[in-house]
């Protein structure tokens, strides 16, 4: 339910800085028929249980290895209903649990982009009644102290109210988890129409930061999108958050929210800080801009990784690779950028899988420091049998896995 502005959280914004390039070419090893907990047929089985339907009738895709930021590996299913509805499910490839599902009613399928949407017969305050007792039925009580609600919410949209609240992961510094729980409510007829549940996994990194409120506070207003005298930081969240490959890291989120426009949602202009060093990650600026004059502010200069042929990034703004006197350094969790490769981490040890070889953390030379495992990529790129041509004129590192 997250506005433009706050699409970081799903997949993190490309770097708008670069000094050192690395490029990764693509492998002919492709992604084999990872082994998990639950098959294909299993989610088959999963999905028409939930769905109350055959199991013939349920389709599933291909797994879906990049829901790390929301559940993990997981597989996708769909199934149309008896009464023409269409209905998707993602199900945890690990443990089957199903942690979202959407339903599309035949009548909303069958209504074109420029046809009148149907009559509001709920009022927000009506709907977010279903959708608190609706998560609480699935287990979450939205109304206590470890959930807040969730910036631009309620929201609605052509056919639903969209409702999201993020969970507290540490009451005593109020940091938020990394993805909220939505729920989506049709406004027509008062039935919940979609359903995604916040991220339920281990939290890595300490939720207590070294730079307090106050502290983000005074650092803030020199890195603001906007002139800070003008449009002041007006919401300022901690938060864990995760990139599209599973990093974590906690952070200040600071916003200047310049336009409140009811269920339509808000404009906002944020800017990303480490929460204990109080270093600016990235900003994120509305889709498209706005009639808002924005500064020129002097981010850091981030290395970047991606992998070519189509330059998919394979480290995000959230940790960016290191590079100094040693090397460069990537996050363990960003080698599943390629393909067929599995990285396990813990609080203790990282190991990487790649076909039927596992390589232990200790022959990649992986070092813990700042929030996790890292990997130098040379030592790493040698392990897996990977070839490193550097290119030193444009500073750039071509890795081929084949």
């Amino acid at each position: 339910m997250r506005t433009a502005w706050l699409a970081w959280r799903i997949k993190t914004v490309a770097p708008t800085l670069i000094c050192v390039g690395v490029v990764l070419a693509a492998s002919a090893l492709r992604a084999q028929d990872v082994s998990f907990r639950v098959s294909r047929q299993r989610a088959a089985q999963v999905a028409a249980a939930h769905l109350g339907c055959n199991v013939a009738d349920v389709a599933v895709g291909p797994l879906d290895m990049d829901c790390f930021p929301r559940r993990g590996p997981s597989w996708p299913a769909e199934a149309r209903l008896a009464d023409g509805a269409i209905v998707t499910v993602s199900i945890d490839a690990e443990t089957g649990d199903v942690w979202a599902w959407r339903r599309f009613p035949a009548n909303q399928l069958q209504t074109g982009l420029y046809d009148p949407p149907p009559t509001v017969k709920l009022s927000a305050d009506q709907a977010r009644n279903v959708a608190q007792a609706y998560a609480r039925q699935a287990g979450m009580d939205v109304q206590t102290a470890d959930w807040r609600l969730a910036l631009a919410t309620p929201q609605r949209t052509q056919f639903d109210y969209v409702f999201g609240w993020d969970q507290v992961v540490d009451p005593l510094s109020g940091a938020l988890g990394p993805t909220d729980l939505r729920v989506e409510v049709d406004f027509e007829t008062g039935d919940v129409t979609g359903f995604y549940r916040q991220w339920q996994g281990p939290i890595r990194v300490a939720t207590h930061p070294s730079l307090g409120f106050s502290d983000i506070q005074a650092v803030a207003p020199r890195f603001a999108i906007l002139d800070p005298r003008l449009h002041p930081i007006n919401c300022i969240q901690l938060r864990v958050a995760m990139d599209t490959f599973g990093v974590q890291r906690l952070v200040w989120e600071c916003h200047q929210i310049v336009e409140d426009r009811g269920l339509d949602g808000v404009l906002a202009y944020t800017v990303v800080f480490d929460a204990h060093t109080g270093e600016p990650l990235y900003p994120i600026a509305p889709f498209g801009g706005s009639k808002h004059r924005v500064r020129t502010v002097p981010f850091p200069r981030r290395a970047s990784v991606k992998i070519a042929p189509g330059g998919r990034a394979m480290a995000t703004q959230l940790a960016p690779p290191v590079v100094n006197a040693t090397g460069l350094w990537l996050r363990a969790e960003h080698l599943r950028a390629v393909e067929g490769v599995r990285v396990d981490v813990s609080g203790e040890t990282v190991s990487v899988r790649l076909g039927d070889r596992v390589v232990s953390g200790t022959d990649l030379g992986a070092r813990y420091r700042d929030y996790g495992w890292w990997v130098p990529l040379r030592q790493a790129a040698r392990v897996l049998g990977w070839r490193v041509a550097w290119l030193h004129a444009k500073k750039e590192a071509a890795i081929y896995t084949r």
